[in-house]
């Protein structure tokens, strides 16, 4: 259609489609690009050039220029066959483009110059600073007074690939959204994790503390990360019972295991209580029938063995479990912890 005051000639058209297309027609000799409608930095994309009724190769040069007319990108001449599709790859950088004024455009623009078919085209497009993502780590989420916070932080594009050459600001706020970090960090092929630590000291704020790194053309993307601060102790062992499956009134013996070790993994060293009975679920009473003190050395890497006899029940009353009660006691703090195990029945 002819839109303006005027009449309408008979000329090779050119047509700019809502999905990013442009086609021409000329004696009979046509031409389609197709661009994308969003250019996103750093992210490798496909220009799709195809020609027909054309008696040879068309070279088609396509480049990504400002509106200016400077030019950005230049990919390589690509042969364009007629009825087939060549596919260009373009892609823009932050080094390249610097800084873009609002709204963000760039043109895409396809030229040939071959006597069998000419053309020079362009697409206005979009340019985004989305094309990227932060991942933020720390070793724990959960810290205390005194403790190092280590992070780690990398940033990718949106294929996942690394950003390398790229500046990111890492920020560091207590939960009164004080800044008490900020560092620039310089992202490069050999260095494309940043590694942070941060010394809470004897008396850190209590609460949520965020670190936000802040990254793009124009530091104006930002992804957050969350970690807590509380005053409370970390315990220094764990214990677990590990009982039989199941117990019948003509076994020889019961058989447990009752592990104790450090969070680092070593077994503690000390003492243990250990007793085993008969727990009613009736009455709530429990019936011990064997008990014992022993120590806990660090050979024996905080497991102890227990095989109990039988001592002859018979058949065991429906409503009865066995019942199975540790108490460890770390012989360097005076640490004590009690557990109880209820999940075999008889």
């Amino acid at each position: 259609a002819c839109r303006g005051w005027g009449h309408c000639a008979m000329q090779p058209t050119t047509i700019l489609l809502a999905l990013s297309t442009a086609f021409a027609v000329a004696n009979g000799q046509r031409y389609l690009v197709v661009t994308p409608d969003v250019l996103r930095l750093g992210v490798e994309h496909k220009v799709v050039v195809s020609v027909y009724n054309v008696g040879s190769d068309i070279p088609v040069e396509v480049t990504v220029e400002r509106e200016s007319g400077e030019t950005l990108f230049s990919a390589p001449t690509v042969s364009a066959s007629a009825g087939a599709a060549s596919e260009v790859a373009i892609e823009v950088t932050e080094a390249a483009i610097g800084r873009l004024s609002t709204p963000r455009y760039l043109v895409i623009r396809a030229k040939s110059s071959s006597l069998s078919l000419t053309f020079d085209t362009r697409k206005r497009v979009v340019v985004t600073l989305k094309s990227l993502m932060a991942f933020v780590q720390t070793d724990k989420p959960i810290y205390v007074r005194d403790d190092t916070v280590y992070i780690r932080v990398v940033v990718v594009t949106c294929c996942l690939v690394p950003v390398i050459n790229s500046e990111v600001i890492l920020l560091v706020k207590n939960p009164k959204n004080v800044t008490t970090l900020r560092e620039k960090v310089q992202l490069s092929s050999n260095y494309v994790i940043k590694r942070a630590e941060i010394e809470l000291g004897p008396d850190p704020l209590e609460g949520t503390w965020t670190i936000r790194v802040r990254y793009g053309i124009n530091k104006d993307l930002s992804s957050d990360f969350f970690f807590e601060v509380k005053d409370y102790v970390l315990p220094r062992f764990d214990v677990a019972i590990s009982p039989p499956e199941h117990v019948t009134g003509t076994d020889q013996f019961i058989r447990y295991r009752v592990t104790s070790k450090y969070t680092y993994g070593k077994g503690v060293v000390g003492s243990m209580t250990a007793k085993l009975g008969v727990w009613d679920d009736d009455t709530g009473n429990v019936t011990i029938f064997h008990q014992g003190r022993f120590t806990l050395s660090a050979g024996e890497n905080g497991v102890k063995d227990f095989a109990v006899p039988n001592r002859g029940y018979g058949v065991f009353p429906a409503n009865q479990k066995l019942w199975i009660y540790a108490s460890v006691r770390e012989r360097a703090s005076g640490i004590k912890y009690n557990i109880t195990d209820l999940t075999t029945r008889l």
